[in-house]
């Protein structure tokens, strides 16, 4: 079965959930699979593992046509875009053949008067899903907003849950840090609720004088330098860079728990990341974080999402070794629900309709 993988994704951004679900996916297809790349990858670290991948030759004369186009992609048996923008000249308009798209989130319908770019990102998903032949939704709270927003997809659409791709290394490195400490691990746009976590661990830092917060991702902003000092907490704080997996896999490991206070996830991978290493995970009730936390964690509900609520929360895992290692292990029981293996046995069974 020949099925083109548009890479837009890979233009896009370098790191990602949604990088990581295409390359898994990419990656796993049995022998009697052949992946095809619209466009090349230009970072090679990248490119998933898949000995029969090639890539998809289009003459340049082809691309000017939109017929032409149609007919060299029907010869294709499927197309899996991994975004709903698509690399020129492909256009939902012009694509040709079986469509199945993946569906991730509704993050920008959500905020749109938050995004500058909302509207065409809105736009371009809505072309996507009206155009695709299946879609696939991560989590069962993605499925309920597809269908809210497009109740007609409630035939053609199916959930297919999303899972970890980390795991210890080998030789399982020593803690980087002697102190206790929370993980934090991702974006921190607004609907992150970074700062919600910020005055959370303020005030468990007045009881618990050894305590850290370690912070994963992007380098920080004058805002955040800014509330970090009004709250007194710079100094307790360290932020890490995108780490390799491996690193990433320790720092889950020895963090009390990973402070993932979002109102909004269309799956959430680093709750699901941390379980599969041990880690209990403190969210919101809300959105797909049930479905991926259950009682691997402490939920809160939205109504009671305040930082001396949280703290209060949080500090019988911190007063309770047992309390905690009992979350933990829960924790890994939650996580071991989800593979890879089950998200490529359902994926498979989508595209054998298509064969």
């Amino acid at each position: 079965m020949k099925i083109l993988y548009d890479t837009y994704i890979y233009e896009l951004q370098q790191t990602g959930g949604i990088n990581r679900y295409t390359s898994e996916i990419i990656s796993r297809l049995p022998e009697t699979f052949h992946p095809y790349f619209f466009k090349k990858i230009k970072n090679e670290a990248l490119v998933p593992k898949n000995k029969n991948f090639q890539f998809f030759w289009l003459p340049k004369i082809l691309s000017k046509s939109p017929c032409l186009l149609r007919k060299r992609l029907q010869s294709m048996d499927l197309i899996h875009p991994s975004y709903y923008h698509l690399s020129a000249p492909l256009s939902w308009k012009n694509i040709s053949g079986h469509v199945v798209i993946t569906v991730h989130d509704f993050i920008m319908a959500r905020f749109s008067n938050r995004y500058t770019r909302s509207q065409k990102v809105i736009h371009d998903q809505a072309m996507a899903i009206e155009r695709a032949d299946h879609i696939i939704c991560v989590s069962q709270s993605t499925h309920a907003d597809l269908l809210e927003r497009f109740p007609q997809c409630a035939s053609r659409s199916s959930v297919i849950p999303l899972a970890s791709s980390l795991s210890l290394p080998a030789l399982d490195a020593k803690r980087l840090y002697q102190q206790r400490y929370f993980l934090y691990v991702g974006h921190r746009n607004f609907y992150k609720n970074f700062y919600l976590t910020l005055q959370t661990f303020s005030i468990l830092k007045k009881k618990y004088h050894d305590l850290r917060l370690v912070v994963v991702g992007a380098p920080w902003n004058e805002e955040e330098k800014q509330q970090l000092h009004s709250l007194g907490i710079e100094n307790a704080v360290e932020l890490v860079t995108h780490p390799q997996d491996a690193l990433l896999a320790v720092l889950y490991k020895y963090c009390e728990a990973l402070f993932y206070l979002s109102e909004y996830e269309g799956f959430g991978l680093p709750p699901l990341e941390a379980m599969k290493i041990g880690a209990p995970v403190i969210a919101l009730k809300i959105s797909s974080l049930p479905e991926v936390v259950g009682s691997g964690g402490v939920l809160i509900d939205p109504s009671q999402a305040f930082p001396e609520k949280i703290a209060e929360a949080v500090a019988c895992l911190l007063d309770s070794e047992q309390e905690r290692s009992a979350l933990s292990e829960k924790a890994v029981h939650q996580a071991s629900q989800f593979s890879w293996e089950k998200t490529m046995q359902k994926t498979l069974a989508i595209y054998e309709k298509f064969k």
